[in-house]
């Protein structure tokens, strides 16, 4: 049996077997590194699958390398509301939940499962207000976009126009809004989403019409 002594401040000399495993090692563990790291970059630009939450292969739609699950990036329906006074003012909140942090929005959010539309914008109503609100004509439908937990997907907003009952007070849902404000459609503040300026646009644009038309008739 042999022993290595080592000179005070000078280590031993490793053997052989050690010096190959040191060596094998990193680089067993630079390629574990960087297959993580491919795995994660991934995973952030595209997603993880629903089914098996492997990090997806590329933008959806695409097929799980993993389970073979077909994601797709399919729109999400909401339902908001555009609530209107006798002076064609729209009631707004004031968001105080990411994302759009500050901004001003309609009431309203994301259906339920299988719920109908119509009776998320009701729902939406109660939950934001704590009112029951009086539903009015569609307005409209909206494509937009919203960030989500560092994803962005599409939505499909719709609009009703709607008014509050008669002496009624608005309670608002700390979660969700810090106040509420009455605001003319020509003179609106920051809001949180394109959706709510296309929708109140349109909303102008009706009132406009209908105000020139009033205007047409009392000049006969």
């Amino acid at each position: 049996m042999s022993y290595r002594i080592a000179a005070a401040g000078v280590p031993a000399r490793r053997s052989l077997k050690a010096q190959l495993s040191r060596s094998i090692l990193p680089v067993r563990w630079l390629r574990w590194r960087q297959r993580l790291r491919v795995a994660l970059a991934r995973a952030k630009q595209y997603g993880h699958c629903f089914r098996c939450g492997a990090p997806l292969p590329g933008p959806r739609p695409c097929v799980c390398a993993a389970c073979g699950y077909e994601a797709y990036n399919n729109a999400r329906p909401t339902a908001s509301l555009l609530i209107t006074d006798e002076r064609d003012r729209v009631l707004l909140l004031k968001r105080v939940r990411a994302p759009s942090v500050g901004l001003w929005e309609t009431p309203g959010g994301f259906c339920d499962g299988w719920e109908n539309p119509q009776e998320t914008a009701c729902r939406e109503g109660r939950e934001e207000l704590g009112v029951d609100v009086v539903l009015g004509p569609f307005l409209g439908m909206y494509i937009g976009d919203y960030e989500f937990q560092g994803e962005l997907f599409p939505v499909l907003d719709c609009f009703w126009l709607a008014t509050l009952p008669p002496g009624v007070s608005i309670v608002l849902d700390p979660v969700e809004s810090s106040e509420a404000g009455w605001f003319s459609v020509g003179a609106l503040p920051d809001l949180a989403f394109d959706t709510m300026r296309r929708a109140i646009g349109d909303y102008a644009s009706v009132v406009n019409r209908e105000d020139h038309s009033t205007k047409g008739q009392l000049a006969q």
